[in-house]
């Protein structure tokens, strides 16, 4: 997992069909037919692929707020009809985004979607809107396995069968950044002690964790009392999940520099991408590159910004998804340093051992 890829430049895309970006969504408004145009026109699969698939289901939360032909392409691509999905819409957005994205909910019964309180970059409201779909995906009778974390800006770099390997090599173990965290984050509160003397970290919002880590994340003491107390630091959303998986029983407590992975999502441009808000907005020339990356989730894509590289990706690996699962190598993504915390190795000798 920590060898380089080498950077492809081209890459064969049949884009044509694709160009249709600005569909005339009023089409959907009162029509007996819009659930039928909704799956046919955005391409969402009816049926699980394959039978490790089916008894492997996943889940997914995403926050939303702006376009909603991106939202639809988006949850396409990760759609299967046996995995969860809880989109959660942010209060500010206009009324017709809601409606639209709405339909989603009325058409598949495996998509619910809610309005959040107002969202406001950085701000507590990010990580409160998403423990809320995440609380109501744990509430599921869904014997969901894995839980990731979506915006509506992203593209999956693996199948849905891909990842489902993925996941069993990672065996239940935790997957996002770990940093230390920085202090002047808590420049605004009165008490800076977090409750159960936890000890803080920082991490991304983006991760991908099991059930059992999602239900300790939703619904804990820990979790409800972090939670709180993260009201009023810098960017909460960057705080909570590691912190509480750092301190939880038989966790990773160790200096967090020590360990290495590969992160769930990528958002590092590379040839032709522009940052925005810290994240790259790919473009076509990072298209090649994103193709050949280990991580799961790319962050991020606008459809008013080469808009080719969206449907590129979306293309190739939607074709992915037919191709025999057995030239896929999973193995290497349990040599990861969680799988191997969990499956009991001493962790002393590892850093012994090993150089990262």
């Amino acid at each position: 997992m920590h060898r380089k890829y080498k950077i492809i430049t081209k890459v064969s895309c049949c884009l044509g069909i694709y160009f249709l970006v600005v569909y005339p969504l009023k089409l959907f408004y009162d029509s007996s037919q819009r659930c039928q145009k909704i799956i046919s026109f955005f391409g969402f699969n009816l049926m699980p692929l394959s039978e490790e698939e089916e008894k492997y289901p996943l889940a997914y939360g995403m926050l939303v707020y702006k376009w909603t032909d991106q939202v639809y392409y988006t949850v396409s691509a990760f759609y299967q009809p046996q995995n969860q999905y809880c989109i959660g819409i942010d209060n500010k957005s206009d009324r017709a985004f809601k409606r639209n994205v709405g339909y989603l909910a009325q058409c598949f019964p495996n998509i619910h979607v809610m309005e959040v309180p107002a969202v406001s970059y950085c701000g507590h409201s990010v990580i409160w809107a998403v423990h809320l779909c995440l609380r109501y995906l744990t509430s599921l009778p869904s014997k969901w396995k894995y839980y990731q974390y979506l915006t509506g800006f992203d593209l999956p770099l693996k199948t849905n069968h891909q990842m489902v390997r993925i996941f069993k090599q990672l065996n239940g173990s935790f997957n996002g950044e770990v940093k230390a965290f920085q202090l002047d984050r808590l420049r605004n509160k009165s008490n800076m002690h977090p409750p159960y003397k936890l000890k803080l970290f920082k991490s991304s919002l983006s991760a991908t964790f099991s059930r059992e880590t999602a239900e300790f994340l939703a619904s804990s003491r820990e979790a409800m009392a972090l939670l709180s107390f993260l009201n009023g630091t810098f960017c909460p959303d960057e705080s909570f999940w590691t912190t509480l998986i750092g301190n939880k029983n038989g966790s990773y407590y160790c200096k967090p520099e020590n360990l290495t992975a590969v992160p769930f999502y990528i958002s590092q441009c590379w040839l032709s991408g522009k940052y925005v808000s810290a994240s790259c907005a790919f473009g076509v020339g990072d298209v090649p590159s994103l193709l050949q990356r280990p991580q799961l989730v790319a962050h991020k894509f606008y459809l008013d910004y080469e808009p080719a590289a969206y449907f590129c990706l979306y293309q190739k690996v939607r074709e992915r998804a037919q191709e025999d699962i057995a030239s896929f190598n999973e193995k290497p993504y349990g040599d990861l340093p969680g799988p191997r915390l969990t499956r009991g190795e001493d962790i002393s000798e590892w850093f012994k051992n090993n150089a990262y």
